[in-house]
């Protein structure tokens, strides 16, 4: 597995696009933080502690999980799906490499990439919050990221798995996307809906959806994992 671990180091952490996709959405969301801790109407709902804890971990918690979904997404372009497509995942394996050890291989640098994004973000975040959130408590950002980390790796399980099971993995680019876009929104429903309002502790709802979330995936990617073989892989390239 040492081959197989070290080649998808190489191809994701030395390449430009991985960095430049980072850079772009941490600006990106940078940028939304900034404006929602100087906006007037949302000074007013952080004036109260309790409900500026809700909605700053509601807020964070949204943000961190579309930010291991472009960790994951960056890993994919770079190269999952290309090496898919192109056929060039049947030249390594004829080559020495072996199925399963690349699969693992592609899993742990997928759950990496995914926790490089979300760690960059929590500092970032940090930052900000010195300024304009002093009073929220750090240990809250510790919380998320554990919550988060679970989820990622639960993803990251399904989605390598699924990419080499399938022919049409370009599908799963555009889930990876959508899915992006999905948590934005929804998240934003759910923050706009419970924060005023919302009774109880916003912790264990968020464990709670975190391990449902990650055990579900995880599941779905130790099925799809094991019928993954050289010869599903081959014959699954698409034409």
């Amino acid at each position: 597995m040492k081959k197989e671990l070290g080649y998808f180091c190489e191809m994701n952490f030395k390449k430009p696009p991985f960095y430049f996709v980072m850079i772009f959405i941490m600006a990106l969301f940078s940028f939304t933080l900034f404006q929602l801790f100087t906006d007037e109407s949302i000074k007013q709902i952080l004036a109260s502690r309790d409900v500026a804890r809700v909605y700053v971990t509601e807020t964070v918690y949204v943000m961190s999980l579309s930010m291991i979904i472009m960790g994951i997404f960056a890993n994919l372009q770079q190269i999952l799906i290309p090496e898919k497509e192109s056929g060039r995942i049947e030249f390594l394996l004829s080559n020495g490499f072996r199925i399963k050890s690349y699969l693992k291989s592609a899993l742990l640098i997928m759950w990496l990439s995914g926790e490089i994004y979300l760690a960059v973000f929590l500092t970032v975040f940090f930052i900000l919050k010195q300024r304009y959130l002093p009073k929220t408590p750090i240990a809250d950002m510790l919380i998320i990221f554990v919550y988060i980390t679970f989820v990622n790796l639960g993803v990251s399980a399904f989605i390598s798995s699924v990419v080499l099971r399938i022919r049409r993995v370009a599908i799963m680019r555009f889930l990876t996307m959508t899915s992006v876009f999905a948590i934005g929104y929804g998240g934003n429903v759910l923050i706009n809906t419970t924060v005023k309002n919302f009774q109880g502790d916003i912790f264990t709802l968020l464990l709670t959806f975190s391990l449902i979330t990650g055990v579900g995936f995880l599941t779905l990617g130790i099925f799809f994992g094991k019928g993954v073989n050289q010869e599903t892989v081959v014959l699954t390239i698409p034409e």
